[in-house]
Order: C-alpha cells, then sequence, then structure tokens
C-alpha cells in the first residue's frame, strides 16, 4: 500500500466534504507535517484551501468568510484547544478530523463547547466506529462484552488485507456506508438459500459487514463466523448496552 498516496487521498476526501467556499487548514505540529509531506503549498491551494493554521497559534484573525477543516491528533491538549476554539469560534463552520479514534468524553466535551453551532462535521468513521463501540486492536475485534457470546466467538479477525468490504468503507463516515451495506446484501442474499436466515432488520445487520469471508480471502476457519452467528451476536451485545 502506498501510504502517501493513502493520506493524500484522506485529506483531499476532507476538502472535499467541506464543500465549495475559502477555506482554512487548522492544524497540530504533526499533523501540519504530515499535510506539508503529501500536498506542495500549489495543489492545495487548488483546492481552495488559502489559509494554513497552528490550532496552538495564539495570533490567528477572526475570518467568518472561511470554512475551517481542522486535521488534529486526538491528544488531550488538541481536544482543550479546540474547545477553546468553538467557544469563540474565529471561521464560520468547522468540519473536525481526528488523526485516530477519539473518546467519547472527548465527543461530548467538544458538543458542549459548541454553543454557537459551528460545527458541521465531527469524523465518524466505519473505523472509528468499530474502535469506539467493539474495540479492535492487531485486526482483532473484541466481543468479550457481548452477553452468553461463545469463547470461539470473543475475539473475531477484521482486516483489511483479509475483508474487501472493510478496506473499501473503513475510512469514509458511517453514514456514507448506508448503500454499500444494503448492497452487500443483497449479494449475500442472492447467494444464500432462499430458507437460510434472512438479515432483514437494521439490528440483523449491525456486524454483517464484520463477517471475513465476505472480503473474497480466506483466512483460518477458527477466525471466521457465520452470518448466523453475525445476527445472533448483535442481537445478544445491542441487548446488553441498554
Amino acid at each position: 500500500m502506498n501510504v502517501v498516496f493513502a493520506v493524500k487521498q484522506y485529506i483531499s476526501k476532507m476538502i472535499e466534504d467541506s464543500g465549495p467556499g475559502m477555506k482554512v487548514l487548522l492544524m497540530d505540529k504533526e499533523t501540519t507535517g504530515i499535510v506539508s509531506m503529501v500536498y506542495t503549498q500549489s495543489e492545495i491551494l487548488q483546492k481552495e484551501v488559502y489559509l494554513f493554521e497552528r490550532i496552538d497559534s495564539q495570533n490567528r484573525e477572526i475570518m467568518k468568510h472561511l470554512k475551517a477543516i481542522c486535521f488534529l491528533r486526538p491528544t488531550k491538549e488538541n481536544v482543550d484547544y479546540m474547545i477553546q476554539e468553538l467557544r469563540r469560534p474565529k471561521y464560520t463552520i468547522y468540519f473536525i478530523y481526528f488523526s485516530n479514534v477519539i473518546s467519547k468524553s472527548d465527543v461530548k466535551s467538544l458538543a458542549e463547547a459548541d454553543e454557537q453551532e459551528v460545527v458541521a462535521e465531527v469524523q465518524w468513521t466505519y473505523q472509528a466506529m468499530v474502535h469506539e463501540l467493539l474495540g479492535i486492536n492487531n485486526n482483532r475485534i473484541d466481543l468479550s462484552r457481548v452477553p452468553g457470546i461463545s469463547k470461539d466467538l470473543r475475539e473475531v479477525v477484521l482486516s483489511a488485507e483479509n475483508d474487501e468490504f472493510y478496506a473499501n468503507n473503513m475510512y469514509l463516515n458511517f453514514a456514507e456506508i448506508g448503500s454499500n451495506i444494503k448492497n452487500l446484501m443483497e449479494d449475500f442474499q442472492k447467494k444464500k438459500p432462499k430458507e437460510q436466515q434472512k438479515l432483514e432488520s437494521i439490528a440483523d445487520m449491525k456486524l454483517v459487514s464484520a463477517v471475513v469471508e465476505y472480503g473474497g480471502k480466506r483466512v483460518r476457519g477458527s477466525d471466521l463466523f457465520s452470518p448466523k452467528d453475525a445476527v445472533a451476536i448483535t442481537k445478544q451485545f445491542l441487548k446488553g448496552l441498554k
């Protein structure tokens, strides 16, 4: 995988999702280096990004005609800076992206600080959702919290190398992958016998995308679980969260 290309695509998507209009890119020390590594100034200017600022700069001017695209590491320091920014916004609207998973408590703090409702979008990707709701480490999902889960399903593999659906959707905002899940489900039902259990409800579909078999590549049999298992796991998991 070309890492530079992947990062460039990710940043491009952030900019495109903010829509037309003049923009400022708000970064920290590390993400500033990341952006400069994959984009030249002339390239990014063509995408209507006219200003580059550090989140920790104390000398930024109020420019209400600009949209702010925030690309930050999810550190306590950056979250605190972002909270201060939202309490006294310098730009007309904010699109917030973090380089890694952010905790629910930090999201809540940002939401509470946004009293003027200037935040248009906070990143909530498929990958981030899996991290936050289920937990994933070294490509293994932790399902140990699911009530009544069997021993062999307490951990399952979710890898971009073995799961084509996950690879294609991991960086999309979760709201964007609805149609992709629908297509996956339709394809799934076409390939399965009619008498096999149908997955029609929203709850039934929650973990179908985690079925590694649908990646088109094989992994160890012990790492796979059936669609029927996925339905049972999801229902038990949701029940346990109530």
